[in-house]
């Protein structure tokens, strides 16, 4: 949605010379060009492409490991404790949304009429946010009562090197590749 601001230009003049096209609505005008345009699909493009790495990297890596080698990397630990407290509100919402739209649908909130589906989705969406302000607070308050300091401690994973793993998947990739000259 950002990207139509990159593709339009909103002017009080004319700017027929700059532009593909213009048109105007009363004394504004609505205009663009093809560099606009271009320039629009590489943000979108971009933008895609980091969503899906950032997909990549959170979908496939443990919430431990991306803590670690945020430590690591030094980043600073009001940043990683974001991380984490979103990264476990995110499911624990997602619970609560379906347990929620579960009740909703048990009462024919969803299947009666498309405004009665409407206000229950509105109502879901409202008591989801009181209910996550509610935790966000228990949530604050645990912390204090257990004397939080400023950063929460989690334990590294520490992975060791095995020679047997390797030797392993070694004749695994070897008995496979003599199955398939084999055939």
């Amino acid at each position: 949605m950002t990207t139509i601001g990159v593709t339009l230009s909103v002017s009080l003049t004319d700017p027929a010379s700059l532009v593909d096209w213009a048109v105007q609505f009363g004394p504004i005008w609505l205009s663009s060009s093809q560099a606009n345009l271009n320039l629009a699909i590489h943000l979108i493009t971009r933008a895609l492409g980091a969503t899906a790495a950032l997909n990549f990297l959170t979908l496939t890596t443990p919430l431990v490991d991306l803590v670690d080698l945020g430590r690591r990397w030094r980043v600073p630990s009001l940043l990683i404790d974001l991380m984490t407290v979103i990264y476990r509100f995110i499911f624990v919402l997602i619970d609560i949304a379906g347990r929620m739209r579960m009740a909703q649908e048990s009462r024919l909130g969803y299947n009666t009429s498309f405004y009665r589906a409407m206000n229950s989705a509105g109502l879901l969406g409202s008591r989801l946010f009181i209910d996550a302000f509610h935790r966000s607070r228990r949530l604050n308050i645990a912390l204090e009562s257990r004397g939080f300091e400023g950063e929460l401690k989690v334990l590294p994973a520490h992975y060791q090197f095995d020679r047997k793993i390797l030797w392993l998947s070694g004749a695994v990739i070897l008995s496979l590749v003599l199955v398939w000259v084999a055939v």
